[in-house]
């Protein structure tokens, strides 16, 4: 009876760590997924928010609209955006208080291919 008892003792051991190394993979997983979907370089607009913008609008009004990017400048503020999936578009600003001085139109015109 004892020998019967320390295999089933055993199967449920190797069961566990089955279970286990299994939630191990699922989380890891997950991760890398997550890892691999932020590291798009640049925050990914469409050309109709673009379009939104007005000459009149601040640094932090610009980053509200269109959201968080990456800030390529040095000394001063440069956001680059990936839009439609195409383009690269990168908009400059001087300080923190400095307009955006163009609008939507005319930064559309600015777009850099991929």
């Amino acid at each position: 009876m004892g020998g019967r008892k320390t295999q089933m003792i055993s199967v449920a051991v190797v069961a566990c760590l089955a279970i286990l190394i299994s939630a191990i993979i699922i989380v890891t997983n997950q991760k890398d997924v997550q890892a691999s979907n932020s590291d798009s370089k640049y925050c990914q607009i469409t050309s109709n928010q673009v379009e939104q913008l007005t000459a009149d609008m601040s640094r932090e009004e610009v980053l509200n609209a269109l959201g968080e990017t990456k800030d390529i400048g040095s000394g001063r503020y440069i956001y680059v955006y990936e839009v439609d999936q195409k383009y690269l578009l990168k908009i400059g600003f001087d300080g923190d208080d400095a307009n955006l001085n163009l609008d939507g139109d005319a930064l559309l015109e600015q777009l850099e291919e991929l």
